[in-house]
């Protein structure tokens, strides 16, 4: 398990997103120290807040600012600089997210799911991945949690199938036991 430190609410949204992400093999914060020149010529240093590490290999530097601030001190022109400094053997993207790029209720789902994905429960899980055997189309996440007679257990068990890619929902909807999901291929 990775553990990361953030220094504000925006990055620690970023950071449940991110880690949510079912390809992400590894997440640093404060991670590539970049050196740059900016336009004025002037020797300069960026640190990104993450480095996140894909499965595929993909490297993403990702910095994470408010949207107010990115723009009063034309961070996005900036970011340009570091990227073209940046070695490709660092990094394969640069990316900036601001508050307008995270949404509240997706970063508090990650946040959920990191929380539930931390206990497993084998007995939940594989009754739920039978029962998505027998399924087609879309399922009632409380006739799922009565079905299972197993209360705040299935609840979690499928929040995680949510996560892992059995289960399909709007993610950026709040996840509760009134939502619907949709069955996805279960091997």
């Amino acid at each position: 398990m990775v553990t990361v430190d953030c220094e504000s609410r925006l990055e620690d949204r970023t950071r449940s997103i991110l880690l949510a992400q079912p390809g992400l093999h590894d997440l640093r914060e404060q991670y590539p120290r970049v050196e740059y020149h900016g336009n004025d010529g002037v020797r300069r240093w960026h640190t990104f807040d993450f480095m996140a590490t894909y499965l595929t290999g993909r490297r993403i530097a990702i910095a994470v600012k408010p949207k107010k601030l990115s723009d009063r001190r034309r961070f996005f022109e900036e970011l340009v600089d570091v990227e073209a400094a940046l070695p490709r053997r660092v990094a394969d993207e640069v990316r900036l997210v601001t508050d307008d790029d995270i949404d509240r209720t997706e970063a508090t789902n990650a946040a959920r799911y990191l929380h539930f994905a931390r206990d497993t429960d084998p007995e939940a899980d594989a009754w739920l991945t039978e029962r998505l055997r027998r399924a087609d189309g879309q399922l009632s996440v409380s006739d799922l949690i009565n079905e299972s007679d197993m209360g705040g257990r299935m609840f979690r068990a499928v929040f995680r199938a949510i996560y892992v890619g059995h289960l399909r929902a709007d993610r950026r909807s709040p996840i509760t036991v009134a939502s619907v999901v949709f069955r996805e291929s279960v091997q």
